[in-house]
């Protein structure tokens, strides 16, 4: 998210320049301030913190179209990438670490969202011994409560 604000910021007119490291390849000023980064004439690192927001909301609350968006994030992020080695011949150093950042908030929101149906036989296990377990202790507790009258055994 910092190098996307710092993207956006650049592109409102708050950051005058954004450094690059050494080397021909990288022009983050020339990429950004195109006419290409401004899609519908909105700058596109304002565009992409609000997809980050609306994504990582998705994740965070379980949605069933997360998976979804994450793809459609995969597929922004790769655009932008081929469309600034194949348009502009150079890349933004700032906009290959925000698709560095989108590849992993896809992997990560990809296995918090993982369906019932993509977990192992092992997971399932995992869980009905944790659950065994869980209600195994219940039982001892109650078991040891109820002659107390503190609880009363099920």
């Amino acid at each position: 998210m910092l190098g996307l604000s710092c993207i956006a910021l650049r592109q409102i007119g708050i950051v005058r320049h954004l450094s690059d490291p050494p080397g021909a390849i990288f022009d983050s000023d020339e990429i950004v301030m195109s006419e290409a980064a401004h899609p519908f004439g909105v700058p596109d690192g304002v565009l992409g913190l609000g997809s980050y927001a609306i994504s990582a909301g998705l994740i965070a609350s379980g949605s069933s179209i997360a998976r979804v968006k994450l793809a459609c994030d995969a597929g922004a992020a790769a655009f932008n990438v081929m469309r600034q080695v194949v348009e502009f011949r150079k890349v933004c150093s700032w906009c290959m670490a925000v698709a560095g950042c989108t590849a992993a908030m896809i992997w990560f929101g990809w296995k918090a969202t993982a369906s019932e149906k993509s977990k192992t036989k092992a997971d399932f296990l995992r869980e009905r011994q944790a659950e065994a377990a869980v209600s195994r202790e219940v039982h001892v507790m109650q078991s040891r409560w109820a002659p107390l009258g503190g609880m009363e055994a099920s």
